[in-house]
């Protein structure tokens, strides 16, 4: 009798600790993808280009806002080579927040690599929501 009482404990742990790491949405569910441009360095205005100037050195991530426009920034700190890309492979908006997602890519094999130090960054602008943006790894 006493080997089924522990079966049924133990059962019953793994049941409960397997049931409490199933993974939640924390972000809410997804109610669509989101429009946006990438904004070309000569078309970031004053401001902006000034707060991506103090904070390019290291990797960092932030919002801008101006009129009814919505900035999204994810700079990648200082890397030695040129040839680096970034894309947006993620952006789109929940019950509760705006995520975005993005990729670093390296220099092709194939491309010449210029030596120096860059400070790749991307800013993408889109209509405000009023949401706050949650950046996804």
């Amino acid at each position: 009798m006493k080997i089924y009482v522990k079966l049924f404990v133990c059962i019953s742990l793994c049941v409960f600790l397997t049931s409490c790491s199933l993974k939640t949405d924390a972000d809410g569910k997804k109610l669509k993808d989101l429009d946006f441009t990438v904004v070309e360095e000569e078309n970031i205005s004053g401001e902006l280009k000034n707060l991506i100037d103090s904070r390019k050195n290291e990797p960092f991530e932030t919002t801008f806002e101006e009129g009814d426009d919505l900035y999204i920034v994810k700079g990648y700190g200082t890397v030695t080579t040129g040839g680096y890309s970034i894309g947006v492979t993620k952006l789109y908006e929940t019950e509760k927040c705006i995520v975005a997602k993005f990729d670093f890519m390296g220099p092709s094999k194939e491309e010449e690599i210029t030596a120096g130090y860059t400070y790749p960054y991307i800013v993408i602008k889109l209509k405000k929501t009023g949401k706050p943006v949650k950046f996804k790894e």
